[in-house]
């Protein structure tokens, strides 16, 4: 299982490890770079607090919830050069420092929310 955000240990962790990263990084898969990944992680966050709006008719939520929902929140890793969902798709540059800040922002924001929401 992996470690979750609302424990301050993995908090910390995570914190420490996007702290590592730097724009030279090479990508262990896909086409985007470091400053297009940490958008991409940033939508998430962006999506559950409703910085971004999305909404889908009854039969997509249940196809999502059907199908999907365990691939995207399982334990199981991604698959290389799986599909993302539209949202997700980050294709125009992006500035490493401020998505390393923005993610490492809604590490902290996410915990210090906690469990219960």
């Amino acid at each position: 299982m992996y470690p979750s955000l609302f424990g301050q240990s993995s908090l910390s962790e995570m914190l420490a490890r996007v702290d590592k990263l730097t724009p030279d990084f090479a990508p262990q898969w896909g086409k985007m770079n470091f400053a297009q990944m940490l958008a991409q992680n940033n939508v998430g966050f962006d999506i559950a607090n409703g910085k971004i709006p999305v909404s889908y008719n009854f039969l997509m939520r249940f196809m999502l919830k059907m199908m999907v929902k365990s691939k995207v929140i399982g334990n199981k890793p991604y698959e290389k050069n799986s599909r993302a969902a539209p949202a997700f798709v980050i294709t125009d540059e992006w500035d490493f420092a401020k998505g390393k800040a923005a993610l490492m922002a809604n590490f902290k924001a996410f915990h210090s929310e906690g469990a219960g929401v």
